[in-house]
């Protein structure tokens, strides 16, 4: 004879122990209905069920994320806590800050949001709405700071391997707005989207003394005087189909590098309006492969003995180098099917 499932209304039955993935199905089943869609939970790889909790508006453990949060005080690798955020917008009213081996999970991007007003007068982590603790892990939610005077931030993430997949962040309304800031960090970026607008000087990724992954991102930065839409200082990190577009300042950067060790492939940085460059680098050691570099001013420019390999790129805007610096294009091309071997014109 067949066995018989467990159903959502034992599992809301008093005293009735039922696996622990079908509460959270019901959970969510139950939003779904309500809103009539279909829900897909991105759970993470391996979670750890005994140490689930669940927040949602009504028929969670919590409403509340920080609540949530701040009910965990023994996560450790061997102990890992999953927090699940059920379908709906929830107001942070500070910095939301996850903590070392928790992951926070959404319902997707459409379906679960974490809003706020965040910011300070320094670009750290007082002025993120979220922050990420070294191997904690955020998934499958839109986070948007609407900011402030100062500095605000979407996702602030710092030490070894703060993970970050499946996100739309948007920022605005501050004097500086970031998307995401990573900090002597080596996160782990995948499939966002970053917007950051409404200001003086707008930031997608900031990158700073850290080994970052970036893959499948696309970041905007759209403020009124300076815009990079991918910043690196004294980092080395790589990105892959990445798509950069900085745009509306006075001075526009795609990819800014400093002293940094960039691996670009697959990357298409656009930059226009005002003073605008693709990739600008200082002191800086840069590969660019099979990536499309459009700017307005330059496609690539080198300063302070800055070397930027170009190899099957597509390079429109031409190239600058000052008297330490060089760039070097091997079966590059010049967006109109001109090759460019040697020197970058």
């Amino acid at each position: 004879m067949a066995r018989s499932q467990p159903s959502c209304r034992a599992a809301q039955s008093p005293g009735r122990r039922v696996p622990f993935f079908i509460t959270l199905v019901c959970l969510f089943a139950t939003a779904a209905t309500a809103a009539n869609k279909a829900v897909i939970i991105p759970l993470p790889k391996r979670p750890t069920m005994e140490h689930a909790i669940t927040v949602a508006p009504a028929g969670g453990d919590f409403s509340d994320p920080a609540a949530a949060i701040a009910r965990i005080t023994d996560a450790t690798e061997h102990n890992p806590y999953i927090v699940v955020l059920g379908p709906g917008t929830y107001t942070l009213r500070g910095p939301l800050v996850i903590p070392p081996y928790v992951s926070l999970v959404g319902a997707g991007e459409q379906g679960t949001r974490l809003i706020g007003a965040v910011a300070s007068d320094t670009a750290d982590d007082t002025a993120a709405l979220v922050v990420m603790e070294a191997n904690s892990s955020l998934n499958g939610l839109t986070i948007m700071n609407t900011g402030g005077s100062g500095y605000s931030t979407g996702v602030y993430g710092r030490g070894s391997r703060p993970r970050m997949q499946d996100l739309k962040v948007l920022v605005s309304g501050a004097d500086d707005n970031i998307g995401i800031h990573n900090a002597d960090s080596s996160a782990e970026l995948r499939d966002i989207s970053i917007t950051a607008t409404g200001g003086g000087s707008c930031y997608g990724i900031v990158t700073i003394s850290s080994t970052a992954s970036m893959t499948d991102i696309r970041a905007d930065a759209t403020c009124g005087t300076n815009n990079f839409a991918v910043l690196n200082i004294e980092s080395s990190p790589r990105m892959s189909r990445v798509i950069a577009t900085a745009a509306g300042g006075n001075i526009n950067w795609a990819v800014y590098n400093h002293a940094s060790f960039p691996v670009l492939q697959d990357v298409t940085a656009t930059a226009k309006d005002g003073q605008s460059y693709a990739v600008y680098s200082y002191n800086s050691l840069v590969k660019v492969r099979t990536s499309t570099l459009n700017g307005g001013s330059y496609g690539v420019a080198s300063t302070g003995g800055t070397v930027s390999l170009i190899s099957r790129s597509s390079l429109i805007g031409g190239s600058d180098a000052d008297i330490d610096s060089y760039n070097i294009c091997t079966f590059a091309d010049d967006g109109a099917g001109n090759v460019l071997n040697g020197l970058c014109p």
